[in-house]
Protein backbone atom coordinates (compact mmCIF):
# COMPACT_ATOMS: atom_id res chain seq x y z
CA UNK A 1 0.00 0.00 0.00
CA UNK A 2 0.98 3.76 -1.10
CA UNK A 3 1.85 6.19 1.50
CA UNK A 4 -0.71 9.49 1.47
CA UNK A 5 1.24 12.33 0.51
CA UNK A 6 1.32 15.57 2.81
CA UNK A 7 0.25 18.76 1.42
CA UNK A 8 2.08 21.96 1.89
CA UNK A 9 -0.50 24.58 2.99
CA UNK A 10 0.46 27.91 2.42
CA UNK A 11 -0.63 30.27 4.98
CA UNK A 12 0.98 33.47 3.76
CA UNK A 13 -1.63 36.55 3.88
CA UNK A 14 -3.42 36.68 0.60
CA UNK A 15 -2.42 39.23 -2.23
CA UNK A 16 -5.25 41.50 -2.64
CA UNK A 17 -6.03 41.89 -6.37
CA UNK A 18 -5.14 44.52 -8.62
CA UNK A 19 -7.16 47.57 -8.54
CA UNK A 20 -8.84 46.59 -5.37
CA UNK A 21 -9.42 48.70 -2.36
CA UNK A 22 -8.85 48.24 1.09
CA UNK A 23 -12.03 49.33 2.92
CA UNK A 24 -12.18 49.58 6.75
CA UNK A 25 -14.76 48.04 8.81
CA UNK A 26 -16.67 50.08 11.59
CA UNK A 27 -15.35 49.62 15.13
CA UNK A 28 -16.61 45.50 16.26
CA UNK A 29 -16.90 44.44 12.40
CA UNK A 30 -13.11 42.79 12.24
CA UNK A 31 -9.75 43.87 10.09
CA UNK A 32 -9.85 45.60 6.91
CA UNK A 33 -11.40 43.92 3.96
CA UNK A 34 -11.06 43.82 0.16
CA UNK A 35 -13.80 46.18 -1.28
CA UNK A 36 -13.80 45.83 -5.47
CA UNK A 37 -16.60 48.05 -5.26
CA UNK A 38 -16.28 51.69 -6.85
CA UNK A 39 -16.39 54.57 -4.39
CA UNK A 40 -17.93 56.50 -7.14
CA UNK A 41 -19.37 56.04 -10.66
CA UNK A 42 -21.34 57.96 -13.38
CA UNK A 43 -25.12 57.23 -14.36
CA UNK A 44 -25.82 58.87 -17.74
CA UNK A 45 -29.65 58.18 -19.18
CA UNK A 46 -31.24 59.68 -22.17
CA UNK A 47 -35.31 60.36 -21.75
CA UNK A 48 -38.22 59.82 -24.24
CA UNK A 49 -38.47 63.78 -23.71
CA UNK A 50 -35.03 63.81 -25.79
CA UNK A 51 -33.16 64.71 -22.70
CA UNK A 52 -29.59 63.56 -21.24
CA UNK A 53 -29.16 63.36 -17.77
CA UNK A 54 -25.67 63.19 -15.85
CA UNK A 55 -25.03 62.06 -12.20
CA UNK A 56 -22.62 61.84 -10.41
CA UNK A 57 -22.77 58.75 -7.58
CA UNK A 58 -20.32 58.70 -4.70
CA UNK A 59 -20.68 55.55 -2.23
CA UNK A 60 -19.94 55.45 1.42
CA UNK A 61 -19.98 52.87 4.31
CA UNK A 62 -21.26 54.93 7.62
CA UNK A 63 -19.65 54.20 10.67
CA UNK A 64 -22.74 52.91 12.58
CA UNK A 65 -23.77 50.44 9.84
CA UNK A 66 -22.83 48.22 7.71
CA UNK A 67 -24.99 49.10 4.82
CA UNK A 68 -24.08 51.09 2.17
CA UNK A 69 -24.77 54.82 0.95
CA UNK A 70 -25.87 56.63 -2.16
CA UNK A 71 -25.24 60.27 -2.61
CA UNK A 72 -26.18 61.56 -6.07
CA UNK A 73 -25.16 64.76 -7.56
CA UNK A 74 -26.49 65.96 -10.57
CA UNK A 75 -24.05 67.27 -13.55
CA UNK A 76 -26.11 67.67 -16.58
CA UNK A 77 -29.25 68.17 -17.95
CA UNK A 78 -30.05 69.16 -21.50
CA UNK A 79 -31.91 68.58 -24.54
CA UNK A 80 -29.88 66.14 -26.94
CA UNK A 81 -32.15 65.26 -29.87
CA UNK A 82 -35.04 66.30 -31.79
CA UNK A 83 -36.86 62.96 -30.54
CA UNK A 84 -36.59 60.55 -27.78
CA UNK A 85 -32.86 58.86 -26.86
CA UNK A 86 -33.65 55.35 -27.36
CA UNK A 87 -29.70 54.32 -26.49
CA UNK A 88 -26.49 55.40 -24.28
CA UNK A 89 -22.86 53.96 -24.40
CA UNK A 90 -20.40 55.76 -22.42
CA UNK A 91 -16.72 54.95 -22.81
CA UNK A 92 -15.43 52.43 -19.95
CA UNK A 93 -13.61 53.33 -16.32
CA UNK A 94 -15.25 57.41 -16.61
CA UNK A 95 -13.89 57.78 -19.70
CA UNK A 96 -14.26 60.63 -22.06
CA UNK A 97 -16.67 59.43 -25.03
CA UNK A 98 -20.48 59.50 -24.89
CA UNK A 99 -22.31 58.13 -27.97
CA UNK A 100 -26.43 58.61 -27.61
CA UNK A 101 -29.04 57.06 -30.42
CA UNK A 102 -32.52 58.51 -31.16
CA UNK A 103 -35.72 57.68 -32.78
CA UNK A 104 -34.65 61.32 -35.04
CA UNK A 105 -31.97 58.68 -36.67
CA UNK A 106 -28.89 60.30 -35.97
CA UNK A 107 -26.11 59.28 -33.16
CA UNK A 108 -24.50 61.86 -31.46
CA UNK A 109 -21.12 61.12 -30.00
CA UNK A 110 -20.24 63.82 -27.11
CA UNK A 111 -17.09 64.79 -25.12
CA UNK A 112 -18.19 64.23 -21.69
CA UNK A 113 -15.58 66.22 -19.87
CA UNK A 114 -16.79 69.71 -21.92
CA UNK A 115 -20.19 68.53 -22.04
CA UNK A 116 -20.14 69.01 -26.32
CA UNK A 117 -21.53 67.56 -28.75
CA UNK A 118 -18.67 66.86 -31.08
CA UNK A 119 -20.23 65.16 -33.93
CA UNK A 120 -23.04 63.37 -35.44
CA UNK A 121 -23.83 60.31 -37.48
CA UNK A 122 -26.58 60.44 -39.63
CA UNK A 123 -28.17 59.21 -43.19
CA UNK A 124 -29.08 56.08 -41.86
CA UNK A 125 -32.19 54.52 -41.58
CA UNK A 126 -34.49 53.52 -38.86
CA UNK A 127 -34.02 54.47 -35.20
CA UNK A 128 -31.02 53.91 -33.18
CA UNK A 129 -31.84 51.62 -30.39
CA UNK A 130 -28.04 50.29 -29.45
CA UNK A 131 -24.92 52.17 -29.98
Amino acid sequence: MGRAKKQKVDKSPEKPRPGAKKEILPKGKGKEKESSLPRSFKIIAGTYEKLLYGLDVHVSVPDDGDKLQFSLKPVFAFPAHVSCVKAVAASPQGGKWLATGSADEIIKVWDLRRRKEVGGLMYHQGASVCV
